[in-house]
């Protein structure tokens, strides 16, 4: 768990830790934002699905890791893919890097805990 002092520094450097993501982002016409993940991941990004979708005007999926890797993921040419792992030992961590998802493009995923 994050405390509240370790959550005010991520808001503080907020510019910083985005900057490469945002400029990534604005580097290439991608026609969506999709977010693998599971479990708490998967529930926080269903929760900035509809902010990101108000702010940038561009559709968001977000996907479960398993269904993304076995089924779906021929279908996402033009998106951001944006894996996301509280833990960073989560299915979608592994999912994202495997060499059949990766001809999509980018991933990145999100270490919550800092390990």
């Amino acid at each position: 768990m994050v405390s509240m002092a370790g959550c005010k520094d991520i808001i503080e450097k907020k510019d910083v830790l985005l900057k490469g993501l945002i400029d990534l982002y604005l580097s290439k016409e991608f026609e969506e934002i999709v977010f693998v993940a599971s479990g708490s991941s998967y529930n926080i990004a269903n929760c900035a699905k509809y902010a990101i979708q108000k702010f940038l005007k561009v559709r968001v999926t977000v996907i479960n890791s398993i269904t993304f890797a076995k089924y779906e993921n021929l279908y996402f040419n033009k998106a951001l893919i944006l894996c996301l792992s509280q833990s960073g030992r989560s299915t979608s961590k592994y999912y994202c890097s495997s060499k059949k998802s990766k001809r999509n493009g980018l991933y990145l995923w999100s270490n919550i805990n800092g390990r």
